[in-house]
Parts: C-alpha cells; structure tokens; sequence
C-alpha cells in the first residue's frame, strides 16, 4: 500500500474538510431561508446533515490515505469551535473540555468503524453503521432541545 507525503495528506484533507463544512453550512442555510426555527434547524442539522457529511470526510480520507491528518484537523477544528461557542453561551470550562473530549472518542469509534470496514471490503457498510452510531450520539446530546419545541 502506497502512503501519501505528510503536505499531501495535510491538502487532502484540508479540502475535505472544507468541502464537508461547505455542504453543512449551505444545508443550515437553506434552512434558515425556508423558515425553520433555529432548534429544529440544530436538530436537524446535527442528527442527519452531521452525521451523514462528516461520516463522507471520514470515508473520502480513508480512500485517499489520509485518514489520520484528517481525524486530528477534523477534531482540532470542531473542538475549537464548540468551545468558543459554548465558553460564550457561559458553559463552564471543565465541562467542555470533558464533552468534546467524549465527542473525540465517538469520531474515533465511527473512523475505526469505517477504517475496519473498508480493510473487509464493506466500506459501504462501515459507512452506514458509522452514521447510524453518529446519528445516535448527536440526538441524545441534542435531546434536551426538544423540551424548547
């Protein structure tokens, strides 16, 4: 198996995650532009558009090689950004550190999922399991925000 320099890697999957972003971004857009309310926009954002577009990163990084670079930029970035938010919606510091460290330990089961699964040709399958198992962890963190409905 050929490997990819560490620069090529880094552009690898830098660009998927800016295509994965992109196509989030656009999703909650629309949403927002056809008269969602901001909690059902979240809610759907984060069971389905999430799971499904960074479960795809995952995937393309795997078929490129580049999949390590990609789970530590991809980790990197969402961390820092659910801290700056939560830090300014006053959530204490500790429990952010803890929350988006247990995140970091699901993306880590769902790549090891899809990483396994393509190793025994059922990439496919891998992909599917790891969306369903990011789907799940992202309602039940979201579930309090049905209580505001």
């Amino acid at each position: 198996m050929k490997t990819n320099s560490i620069i090529k890697q880094l552009g690898i999957s830098i660009g998927i995650l800016l295509v994965v972003f992109v196509i989030g971004t656009f999703i909650q857009i629309t949403m927002f532009a056809l008269g969602f309310s901001p909690i059902i926009a979240f809610m759907i954002s984060a069971v389905f558009v999430a799971p499904l577009t960074e479960e795809a990163g995952k995937y393309f990084s795997i078929k490129a090689q580049s999949t390590g670079m990609y789970f530590l930029i991809f980790n990197f970035t969402e961390f820092s950004l659910y801290f700056m938010k939560l830090l300014n919606a006053g959530v204490a510091i500790p429990v952010i550190i803890i929350a988006r460290l247990l995140a970091v330990m699901m993306h880590y089961i769902t790549t090891t999922t899809q990483f396994a699964a393509r190793k025994r040709d059922k990439a496919g399958r891998g992909y599917l399991v790891a969306t369903t198992i990011h789907a799940l962890w992202n309602l039940f963190a979201t579930l309090l925000l049905l209580q505001q409905i």
